[in-house]
């Protein structure tokens, strides 16, 4: 179901965090989750071209690494972020990292937004089976152990 939740900016890292989802049954170009206050800082998980992808906005500059993880299979998937170490990691595998990115949010991050989709047809189809947010930038070593499958 799509759900939209504000007022949890006590919960997630404002300067630094992990975001980890496990997740199952996507369809493609749809939103699947994201994390914002604005679209100037922020983190989302997406489906592009049968394919899972991580989108960050920071400080209106996008970074968008693709995993090569099929949006028909599982996915355990972890998005660092932290100025200058960003990491994006799936199913043990590191896809990307990034050092050159700044974080410094005009906002408070204070959204969770789930199976929102891009259209009417693709909302709602992703399964979520875990959701974790750290509010510190985990290891790249702890980043490949949580999403292991």
């Amino acid at each position: 179901e799509a759900r939209d939740y504000t007022g949890f900016s006590s919960l997630i890292g404002q300067t630094e965090g992990t975001l980890f989802l496990e997740i199952e049954n996507t369809v493609n170009g749809t939103e699947i989750f994201s994390l914002d206050a604005n679209t100037n800082n922020s983190i989302f998980l997406m489906s592009v071209s049968n394919l899972y992808g991580a989108y960050l906005w920071s400080d209106g500059t996008v970074w968008s690494p693709t995993t090569s993880v099929s949006i028909n299979d599982r996915i355990k998937i972890a998005i660092a972020y932290q100025t200058d170490n960003f990491a994006v990691y799936a199913n043990g595998v590191q896809v990307a990292t990034n050092n050159s990115l700044t974080w410094t949010p005009n906002q408070s991050l204070d959204r969770l937004r789930f199976n929102m989709g891009g259209w009417i047809a693709s909302k709602n189809k992703a399964k979520y089976n875990q959701l974790m947010l750290f509010k510190e930038r985990l290891s790249n070593t702890d980043l490949a152990t949580l999403t292991t499958l």
